[in-house]
Parts: C-alpha cells; sequence; structure tokens
C-alpha cells in the first residue's frame, strides 16, 4: 500500500501487479496522473478537505487492466472546492468503477467533475460511476458534472448522481431499535465511511486507521 500526500505528479504501474494508493488533498492545488499497465489493478482512494483544486487522470492504455476509485469530500465551513477526476478505458478488457460520497455542511461551496470515457473500437470494457452527496447542513451550493462518453457498442456502462439527506426510512428504523437520533446518524455516516475505506483499511495499518477516525471526526462534528 502507498499513501501519497501530494509529493508526486505522475504515476506508470507495472504490468501484473496489483496497486493501493491513497491521496490525501489538505488546502492544495495540483494534477494528477496514473496510468496502468496490462493487466494491473488498482485501488485508489481520495480524500479532501480544505479549498483545494484538484485533476486527476487515471488511464488504463493496456488490456486488462482494472481502476476502482474512491472519493471522500469532507466539507467544513468556508472551504471551496473542484475536483475533477476523468478516468480514460483507452484498450480491450479494461474496468473502471468510481464511487463518490460528498458530507455537505453549511455553507458548502463546491464543484465536483466526475468522467469515464470509453474510447472508440475498445471491446468488453465496464465503466461505472455513482455520486453520492449528503445534505448534512443549509445554504450548499454544489454543481455536479458525472458524465459517460461512450464510443463504442461492446461495453458495460452506467453513471448516476444524488444529492440527498439521510435516507428518513433508515433512520426510523435504527430508532425503532432503541437508538437516539444522533447515534442513529452516526452509525449512517459512519457507514459510508467503511464503505470507501473497505478495499484500503487494514488493521495493521495505524496510518489507515488514524486517517479513517480523522474523516468520522470531520464528519461528525
Amino acid at each position: 500500500m502507498q499513501i501519497y500526500t501530494n509529493d508526486y505528479t505522475e504515476l506508470q504501474l507495472d504490468d501484473h501487479n496489483q496497486y493501493v494508493i491513497v491521496d490525501v488533498f489538505n488546502t492544495w492545488k495540483g494534477y494528477r496522473k496514473i496510468t496502468l499497465g496490462e493487466s494491473s489493478k488498482l485501488t485508489y482512494l481520495c480524500i479532501c478537505s480544505g479549498s483545494i483544486s484538484v485533476d486527476i487522470d487515471i488511464s488504463s492504455i493496456w488490456k486488462e487492466s482494472e481502476a476502482n476509485i474512491k472519493g471522500l469530500i469532507l466539507w467544513e465551513e468556508e472551504w471551496k472546492l473542484f475536483l475533477k477526476c476523468h478516468s480514460n478505458l483507452l484498450n480491450d478488457y479494461a474496468t473502471s468503477n468510481i464511487h463518490l460520497v460528498s458530507f455537505l455542511k453549511n455553507w458548502s461551496n463546491c464543484e465536483i467533475d466526475w468522467w469515464v470515457n470509453l474510447h472508440k473500437n475498445v471491446k468488453k470494457v465496464e465503466g461505472h460511476l455513482l455520486e453520492e452527496n449528503i445534505v448534512l447542513g443549509e445554504d450548499i451550493r454544489i454543481k455536479t458534472l458525472p458524465m459517460l462518453d461512450v464510443h463504442s457498442s461492446d461495453v458495460a456502462a452506467s453513471h448516476g448522481a444524488r444529492i440527498q439527506k439521510l435516507n428518513e426510512e433508515k433512520l426510523f428504523y435504527l430508532r425503532s431499535r432503541g437508538l437516539e437520533k444522533k447515534e442513529s446518524e452516526r452509525l449512517m455516516l459512519e457507514g459510508y465511511v467503511t464503505e470507501l475505506f473497505s478495499q484500503v483499511d487494514s488493521q495493521e495499518n495505524e496510518e489507515i486507521d488514524n486517517l479513517k477516525r480523522f474523516c468520522l471526526e470531520v464528519i461528525l462534528r
């Protein structure tokens, strides 16, 4: 596992290898480019907090590569955030799965641009994008542009975006089990973070454990 804190610009991943990369962006402006080799597998988690402007490009240029991309946006008052992530599927049997969750508190101001490009003449490729924006405050400003750009017919692709509060039915169920409202909300928020960390979490990695705790603290306060 590799954890980066804005100390690289471009990475070329070797063929036939598995990689786990965690990027932490905190009050930063910059660019990322990650290129996957043949049959390489990438699990990528980016965590964004503070006023940032980040442009991420993840490209699968060889056959049978796989990118699982997770994004977590943490919000505090007066931060302004711009996050762009483009995933390019350039060869056959490549896969890209993107899941972004943002937690929007009072006076959130963010622009999110997530895009999956399935290039011309590629075969048996998959590109999926899911964006979830969880409203936890008021006076929120958000611009979101989830997009699939498909240039081949031999593909499987999907995309979706939601802007919503915590699910009232799930909250009601938890409260019917005897939990207070705040405890019910905390459990639901923890569930989002646990899912995003599921592929990088490890009881033996203290740095990841500390990072997960930090994310929960920011969301819950």
